[in-house]
């Protein structure tokens, strides 16, 4: 699938339910590309935890495969902590 149009169905809480199979986590989803290629593109699951098994290697979005591809050593961003100056 097209990375322009899959960066248009990314958002769409379904295409997250079918990439994610209940996982409660952190997360970050994402559209990438394989080959360099705009014409393939593929989604980049990022997770803090979690066996990559537990996620599909692909899912189906308007009848086209679209590679999923699991990242398990990810870390979820944290706050930076602020300080307030007294001037």
């Amino acid at each position: 699938m097209d990375v322009n149009r899959l960066a248009s169905m990314i958002s769409k809480p379904d295409v997250h339910r079918k990439v994610l199979r209940g996982y409660a986590g952190p997360y970050a989803l994402g559209v990438t590309r394989l080959e360099n290629n705009d014409d393939l593109g593929a989604l980049r699951l990022r997770v803090e935890s979690g066996n990559r098994d537990q996620f599909p290697s692909h899912i189906d979005l308007d009848g086209e495969p679209v590679p999923v591809l699991v990242d398990t050593n990810w870390t979820s961003p944290k706050p930076l902590k602020t300080t307030v100056s007294s001037e």
